[in-house]
């Protein structure tokens, strides 16, 4: 018989990520971009901040801000540096000195502390069966309560500032 599965899935993990490991800029638009970040609206907030026409085309913004090369000059990158202008002087300047595909890999390495070293390790030490799948985890249902439990106080120790939401699976 199958047992039934869950999983927990944080909200525009990369941009809570990146929130995350953001410095403390002091600026208005920083602490407008980590309020969204952390709340789970950030794609939507972006789409009514450039005036976009939907959420998808927030998340292309949002990925282009993340993964593509610090002279890209689209017009997208170009609102978002009227938006966001510290935090993109941020952005560019990590490229800068790093290499612009290490701004990328520096939120997976982030990522991965979280759930693999912090998260999976805390989950399977106290025997229970989960996996991770980048910034979610999957675990039995019948599990549930205490591993939403360990997650919660994981992330709180942490300062791991997200918003999540479990769905259940057969």
């Amino acid at each position: 018989k199958a047992k039934k599965l869950k999983t927990l899935d944080i909200g525009n993990s990369q941009i809570a990520l990146m929130a995350r490991v953001m410095p403390n800029l002091n600026t208005a638009d920083s602490e407008l971009f980590k309020s969204i970040s952390v709340d789970g609206t950030f794609y939507e907030s972006v789409q009514h901040l450039l005036g976009l026409k939907s959420r998808k085309e927030a998340k292309i913004v949002s990925f282009e801000m993340l993964f593509s090369a610090r002279g890209n000059r689209s017009s997208y990158l170009k609102r978002m540096r009227e938006v966001f202008p510290s935090v993109m002087a941020w952005v560019d300047g990590y490229k800068l000195e790093h290499g612009d595909n290490m701004f990328a890999v520096m939120l997976q390495r982030e990522e991965s502390r979280i759930f693999v070293d912090g998260l999976l390790r805390r989950i399977k030490v106290l025997g229970y069966l989960c996996f991770t799948k980048h910034d979610s985890i999957i675990y039995r249902a019948e599990d549930a309560g205490e591993i939403e439990k360990i997650a919660e106080g994981y992330f709180a120790e942490i300062g791991f500032s997200c918003k999540y939401k479990i769905e259940g699976y057969c």
